[in-house]
């Protein structure tokens, strides 16, 4: 055999083997995450992180457990009243990302109106509690109901009863507050392209006067929220930061940084999940991710005011003490990250706190900077009137992006952060932004 022939068998060899090592890694994740599923806490020494605030399985058991049923568990439901002008009364296959998107902006309307010390009770008829509730019924009329993001998400180009990805979902969010129509103090921001802007955050949220410009006779004051400001000049800001950390798997090396944002005071959460099945990240152990997963049916309820006890049942269907837990490497690479900041010195101290954490990882997760450059050119695809009108595959259409392209260089910076040493860089269409590997 001729040493052409002895090299291309050799490289076929190491090909084979390649794959081999790569399914079986794939296989020793997802059996990890399968015997991980029973939820709860593992028994370590290492400090659980959620939202930003350290536990110890050991001595805060019941704290953490307490601390996770405080959270909105949004789950799939059956028998509510149709979706628009589709025959749907189920979510079941097709919501998930949205009940994700549903919990993660309770968290921060609970953060907003009640405080971060706030603890849910089965007995608790806390008036704000019970009004934050009822933002997230499956009504139409429900400000931030399943049928209002579905509809929203349905002018971004996704019609109603099809999967919304992390960004269309987040997307849908940002335009319901921005309408007016909630009527609640609280502003939202996705910064695009992996890359935080703080000049472009400060002027969206000092630029609102200290009084709920959206309070009007044409709000019901039942959806209204009033809770004073902790600095008057600043509208509470609800950042949201998509990402994309590898192509098909999580990049390991993103890892730290994933921790990272679990332990500052200003997370609250992550919204992604694993392939096929969407997930609301809350924070984690040692080297497992904890989730609350909305991919439970139940059927449809009414809360009320907890008057009596269905009511009281139909709140408890909202909660849940025991999170699901899986590896880091399980996770899918398509993720958004979510902070809540009450005032301008709450989001000061968070961009100094993700500066220097970054700073000592080997992959920041993105990057922060006080302005835009002048020729650093993006677009924020939520205010197009006409999403899916560019032909050629829409960049700057709901499910498309425009890469950046740094001063001096000739490359681009692209939302999909691949951690290699390769110029390369992955660029999305209307298409694949959304990364729909989930389901």
């Amino acid at each position: 055999m001729s040493d052409w022939g002895v090299d291309r068998g050799v490289r076929v060899l190491k090909g084979v083997r390649h794959f081999r090592h790569r399914i079986r890694r794939k296989m020793d994740i997802m059996f990890d995450a399968y015997l991980n599923s029973e939820g709860d806490f593992p028994m370590c020494d290492s400090p659980v992180w959620i939202f930003g605030r350290s536990y110890s399985v050991n001595y805060d058991l019941d704290e953490l457990r307490r601390s996770v049923a405080s959270c909105m568990w949004v789950t799939y439901r059956k028998n509510f009243g149709s979706v628009g002008e589709t025959s749907l009364t189920s979510d079941k296959g097709w919501g998930c990302m949205i009940r994700t998107g549903q919990m993660f902006m309770a968290k921060a309307l609970i953060l907003r109106h009640l405080g971060i010390d706030w603890h849910w009770e089965p007995d608790s008829r806390d008036p704000s509690y019970l009004k934050i509730v009822s933002l997230f019924a499956d009504l139409n009329s429900a400000p931030f109901s399943l049928h209002q993001i579905a509809q929203t998400g349905s002018t971004l180009g996704k019609p109603v009863g099809t999967w919304l990805g992390p960004n269309t979902v987040c997307q849908a969010f940002k335009k319901l507050l921005s309408s007016g129509a909630t009527g609640l103090d609280l502003t939202m921001h996705i910064a695009m392209d992996s890359t935080l802007v703080q000049s472009e955050v400060k002027r969206l949220c000092l630029s609102h006067p200290s009084i709920n410009p959206f309070a009007s006779a044409t709000i019901p004051s039942s959806s209204i929220i009033n809770t004073p400001r902790i600095d008057p000049k600043w509208r509470p800001l609800l950042l949201i930061v998509p990402l994309r950390l590898g192509l098909s798997d999580l990049n390991e090396a993103y890892v730290p940084g994933i921790k990272a944002v679990f332990e500052i005071p200003q997370s609250i959460g992550i919204i992604g999940g694993r392939p096929n099945h969407a997930l609301y990240f809350i924070g984690y152990a040692e080297n497992e991710v904890l989730y609350l997963d909305p991919h439970t049916v139940q059927p449809t309820v009414h809360v009320g005011s907890k008057l009596d006890e269905s009511e009281k049942a139909a709140d408890e269907t909202y909660h849940s003490q025991k999170p699901g837990r899986m590896s880091f490497l399980a996770m899918d690479p398509s993720i958004a990250l979510c902070f809540y900041c009450k005032s301008e010195a709450d989001f000061d101290s968070l961009c100094r706190k993700l500066t220097d954490r970054f700073s000592v990882i080997p992959l920041p997760l993105f990057e922060i900077c006080e302005r835009r450059p002048q020729d650093w050119t993006t677009s924020d695809p939520i205010f197009m009137s006409s999403p899916r009108s560019n032909s050629s595959g829409g960049r700057n259409s709901p499910g498309g992006f425009t890469s950046i392209g740094l001063p001096g260089s000739s490359s681009s910076n692209s939302k999909t952060r691949m951690g290699s040493s390769s110029s390369s860089t992955f660029s999305g269409d209307v298409d694949d932004e959304e990364f729909e590997i989930l389901g």
